[in-house]
This record gives structure tokens, sequence and C-alpha cells, in this order.
């Protein structure tokens, strides 16, 4: 194994990550779940819903936090996990036990061992691991041949630009020979030691550190340390650097992870009326060359997180079929399907973004998705399960029966076109999905 590999691999065995108790769940947390529910990712590319027994790869599991995520978002599906920290891999397998878990498997397997399972994976996610390999081109091509066709891969890297002053962390740090060996207990300390009494003005602790960081070492403060002032391995990257790393394993970008927080426009105070050399430069630019343009102008996510697949994957085509509308299958939840209750009980609009603002969440600010008592009615029956589009436009009619300036009974086809656009304007946030069945 490389040298800096092992060193990895004793850092997360010494300390498995994330540090979160094995009674913790992620199941209330819509937005952590509306990221690892493959749903997502699989509409963005295909404009489907995911195939049934789903066989999800957790490459890297560690203490298996997020693969609970992954086992909850996707109902049904099959998790496994895999990482080569036998501690990680022994907490992950405690985790799911404690949760009741079944469909899973945990093996203590490097990542470019991964074929030896003979398995290939409808999803995979590698999250917080691509940035310490070796040879991330190498990890990829290996991802790629374990996925399936029509397969989703979830990759992140550290954002060079977002990052940058934890890398001179990393590097103080090293140079002082905090780094030689595994760190533990003694460099923790050390690291608190130094921080601590460095000048609060000192620009390196400004950025990167904070009293909460001081006092006793517990699992909160130690996970900090080991994985931004002492990370083995840690690399960053640019936009274009990833992109050319996709380039090279032969995989095809999707979308980024958190694609509201990449949207340009959302960076101006007036969106519609960007400068004419910015609108005419993005006339002419790549995807890739868009997100780098952002991230030079506000370098806020720490990572740069995006679902990849094989080139021109194409799904079956429904050539026949009717328009099918269902709701986002982290929308369909107690939690929200009582506030939609509520407010259409009580003739109110409901924000919907107040229970899902993942999705609207732009660089700088969430927008506001509000839908009015009549919406609410007529998209009450998504809650059953997935609806046509013409018997929504029933209920639509038989709530919206009349023009309320004329009093005359609204023609069908206007009718037809508000339903449409309703759906496409929360379509948008994918709080529905329309399909064609």
């Amino acid at each position: 194994m490389d040298e800096v590999l092992e060193k990895v691999r004793q850092q997360f065995n010494y300390g498995p990550y994330p540090r979160h108790p094995l009674e913790k769940s992620p199941k209330d947390d819509r937005e952590f779940l509306w990221i690892h529910d493959v749903t997502t990712p699989y509409y963005l590319r295909y404009r489907q819903r995911p195939p049934q027994d789903l066989v999800i790869l957790d490459a890297g599991c560690g203490s298996g936090y997020k693969a609970l995520a992954l086992a909850l978002a996707n109902p049904g599906a099959k998790i496994v996990g895999i990482d080569f920290s036998p501690n990680s891999v022994d907490l992950a397998t405690k985790r799911f036990e404690f949760h009741g878990l079944s469909n899973y498997e945990f093996h203590v397997l490097p990542i470019d061992q991964v074929g030896e399972l003979g398995l290939t994976f409808d999803y995979i996610n590698c999250d917080e691991v691509l940035y310490l390999m070796p040879d991330p081109v190498a990890t990829l091509a290996t991802f790629k041949q374990v996925l399936k066709p029509l397969g989703i891969l979830r990759v992140n890297v550290h954002n060079q630009y977002q990052r940058e002053m934890y890398f001179k962390v990393q590097e103080f740090f090293g140079l002082l020979g905090l780094m030689q060996d595994n760190p533990e207990e003694f460099e923790l300390k050390t690291v608190q030691e130094i921080m601590g009494q460095l000048n609060d003005r000192c620009e390196l602790k400004r950025i990167t550190w904070s009293k909460s960081y001081e006092g006793e070492l517990n699992d909160q403060i130690s996970e900090f340390i080991l994985m931004n002032c002492l990370l083995q391995g840690d690399k960053g990257f640019t936009i274009p650097q990833i992109f050319g790393c996709l380039e090279e394993a032969g995989l095809e970008f999707i979308e980024m992870v958190a694609w509201p927080k990449w949207r340009i426009k959302s960076l101006f105070k007036d969106p519609e009326n960007l400068p004419t050399v910015l609108t005419l430069a993005l006339e002419e630019a790549t995807p890739m060359e868009v997100l780098h343009l952002v991230n030079l102008l506000h370098a806020g996510e720490r990572l740069l997180d995006l679902w990849c697949g094989h080139p021109n994957a194409e799904p079956t085509v429904v050539s026949q079929g009717q328009a099918m509308v269902s709701l986002h299958p982290q929308l369909r939840n107690e939690t929200v399907q009582q506030a939609w209750q509520s407010h259409l009980q009580g003739g109110r609009p409901l924000i919907l973004s107040d229970y899902l603002k993942f999705p609207v969440q732009g660089a700088l600010q969430i927008e506001k998705v509000e839908i009015d008592a009549i919406a609410l009615g007529a998209l009450w029956p998504l809650f059953e399960g997935t609806q046509s589009f013409e018997s929504l436009l029933q209920r639509w009619l038989q709530l919206y029966p009349r023009d309320l300036l004329t009093l005359e009974p609204v023609p069908v086809e206007i009718a037809r076109t508000m339903l449409r656009e309703l759906l496409l304007f929360l379509e948008q946030s994918l709080y529905v999905l329309l399909t064609v069945e």
C-alpha cells in the first residue's frame, strides 16, 4: 500500500469518521436524506424514477453513518460498505445492528479491490475519500468498472480555493513533525497548545481556529483537528482539475450535488440583468467553465461534490404512456403531510421550502417556494402515491371551477396550462417528479 495511504488508514483506524454515537439517526433530517436518496440524481440524469431493488456501494464507509442515511433514504436497497479501517467497519456493522437493519454487508477492503466482491452497483457513494487517494483517476476508473450501465457515482474532493488556509495549517504542522507518524493524543494536544497561544489576529488562526476547539479533548474536538489540521494525504482541486479527472477516467458529469448553490446568477444583485460581457461569455461557456467562474467568484463550498456516470447512458425510452406526477420521496413523510393538510383545511398557502430548503438554497440566499390552497388540494393525492396528470387536472377543475373575475367556468385548456405551469415550477426544485409511464 502507498505510504501516505497507509498513514491515512492508520489515522482513520485510530479515529473512525464521522464520530456520531450509535443511537444517532438521520431519519428526521430531510436535507441529508434528500442528498442520499438515489431518486434525486437519477431524476436529474434520466428524468425517471430509479429502479427497484437498488444495490448501493458506500466506498470508504467509515463509521457507517452515511451508509445508514443511504439505507433510510432508499428503502429496500441493499447496502454494501467497504473501508480499509477494521475499526471503522466494526463500528459501521454495530450501527446497522443497533438500528435493526438487515439488508447490508460491510467488508474490510481497499477501494482498488472492490471488484473482488463480484458485484455491480446502481449507485456508488464515495464521500470524503477521493481527495485522499494517491491516484484519483485510477480510483474513478475502478468505480466505473463496477458501475451498472445506468448507474450513478457520487464523488467529491476538497475545494482548493475554499480550503487553502487549511492546507497551510497542515503544511505548518507537517514541518513541525506532527504528521510524520499517525497523529494521536500528543499531536492533538500540541495543535491545541500552539493554536491557542497564537495571537488572535494571526491570519491562520483567525480563519481556521475557534476557541471551541480548546479545552479538554473530546470526540468533537479530536475529529476537527484530525480532519482539518492533521489530515494525512489531504489535497485540493479546482473545477477544471476534477473535470479533467472525470474525462481521463471516461466518466460524464451529471450535476453538482448542491446544484442550486452553483447558479452564477444567484451571486448578483439583479440576476436578470447581468453585465453584458458576462452574459455573452455565459452563452458560449461549457458547464465546467460556468462552475469554474462561480468558484472563482464565491468559493463557498468546502467540497466540489458531484454526480457522474457512464458517458451517453440512456434508459429505455417509453414511446407511449401518460404523464405521471410524484412527490419527491423525501416530501412524502408525516411532518410534511400534516402541515399540508393543516394549511389546506385552513385555506392558507404553504411555504414548501420551509420543509425542504436544500433544493432552493442558493449560494447566498434561500428562495421561497409557496403554493396556495387550491394547489394544495389539487396535489393532495400525491401523498397516496404517483398520480396521472389527468386525474390531478380533474381535481383542479373541481376546486377551481370558475374564473374569479368573470365567474365564468374555467376552460379546460386554461386549467390544464395553469396546472402544468405549477408542476413545472415545483419540478425545478424536484419537489415533484414528472414522468411518462
